[in-house]
């Protein structure tokens, strides 16, 4: 789960970070009182540059501050639970708090039609062979979008991956032309994905 562009030390930073800024400012002065250093900023500074990383006793004094558990932290896990099903459903699956929560929301609410569409989503993607053969083309929406972010979120360019043109002003060109057949992909996944869906929920006769 943790970033391979990303050290720990960083990854935490940036997770104390996030949770910070929703974190009363009360909490944040006994965050400040378990920290090596008297000022937040410059402990998390340290840990951002990776200059420092916290020992497993001031890690285990932040996130029990934080309410969530040092594994997530560091970015070993999704989930902020300690303890519970919640905790066992995102580490077991993979899923955020908010992504477990919202389906269980589902299935509390009895939304049927919203979790047949999400099983129709996983449903396709299972059998979507191209998608775990590596190519661009795939057939199911949730692989023709993971597919799109793999190569727009971490790259600017992902063109130049596959040709050097030696000429940017036509690299720029092909590059937009290629991540708008990319995105053109996850437009027809969509097309195809409703009408085999609409079929396979049609009444019957």
């Amino acid at each position: 789960m943790l970033s391979c562009t990303r050290s720990p030390s960083t990854f935490l930073a940036m997770k104390i970070l996030l949770l910070c800024s929703i974190t009363p400012s009360s909490i944040l002065k006994e965050i400040e009182s378990v920290l090596p250093f008297t000022s937040l900023i410059v402990t998390l500074g340290y840990y951002e540059n990776d200059k420092r990383m916290p020992d497993i006793e001031i890690l285990a004094r932040i996130a029990n501050v934080l309410n969530v558990n040092a594994d997530y932290l560091i970015g070993r896990t999704n989930t902020t639970a300690q303890k519970g099903k919640m905790k066992t459903v995102c580490e077991f699956t993979g899923l955020s708090d908010k992504a477990a929560e919202y389906l269980s929301e589902l299935v509390k609410d009895k939304d049927y039609e919203k979790l047949s569409i999400v099983n129709h989503l996983f449903q396709e993607l299972c059998e979507d062979y191209d998608f775990y053969n590596g190519e661009d083309e795939v057939s199911s929406v949730l692989g023709s979008l993971f597919r799109y972010y793999e190569k727009f979120s971490k790259w600017e360019n992902a063109w130049e991956d596959y040709v050097d043109l030696c000429d940017e002003e036509r690299i720029q060109v092909l590059a937009a032309a290629y991540k708008q057949y990319m995105l053109n992909r996850v437009t027809e996944a969509v097309k195809s994905s409703l009408e085999a869906y609409r079929e396979y929920n049609k009444p019957w006769e």
